[in-house]
């Protein structure tokens, strides 16, 4: 799951370059990993690991696997992109 924000057209058409990527109209210009961890249904991470810390580890190592330093800023404070 750590990956499956990629699937925004931003990331597909800019970062990897599949210019004919086109889903839905949505130009979101959010970083894949932050998406990410928005598709991950904690209800089903917990029962999964069984505990509310690990979820929570879980969720943390998803949205931060590529840090950006802009992260702070967007996750604490919130952000237009929201």
């Amino acid at each position: 799951m750590h990956d499956i924000g990629k699937v925004l057209p931003k990331f597909q058409r800019n970062k990897i370059g599949n210019k004919d990527y086109q889903p839905f109209d949505v130009e979101i210009d959010l970083d894949h990993s932050i998406f990410s961890t928005m598709l991950i249904n904690k209800n089903e991470l917990l029962k999964e690991l069984g505990n509310e810390d690990y979820a929570n580890f879980a969720l943390s190592a998803v949205v931060f696997h590529h840090w950006r330093d802009r992260f702070e800023e967007i996750i604490r404070f919130g952000s237009e992109k929201f």
